[in-house]
């Protein structure tokens, strides 16, 4: 799994059409979510308050830094 994220990233960072200093901060935030995701859904970790907000503020910084939502 770790092997397709750095095929992805790789390919997005290098993608002539997209702006580095968009996409690198939307793909840490959307590893961050992946994160939590499995610790939640893999080693059942509980689901708190702290990391719904958490999730939510990534959510909003990747639609605010979304190429082509200016």
């Amino acid at each position: 799994m770790m092997a397709l994220g750095l095929v992805a990233y790789n390919f997005l960072a290098t993608h002539p059409k997209v702006n580095i200093s968009t996409i690198v901060p939307i793909i840490n935030c959307a590893t961050l979510m992946v994160t939590v995701m499995g610790g939640v859904l893999l080693f059942s970790e509980g689901f708190t308050t702290k990391k719904l907000i958490g999730l939510g503020l990534l959510i909003i910084g990747i639609v605010l830094l979304r190429p082509g939502g200016e």
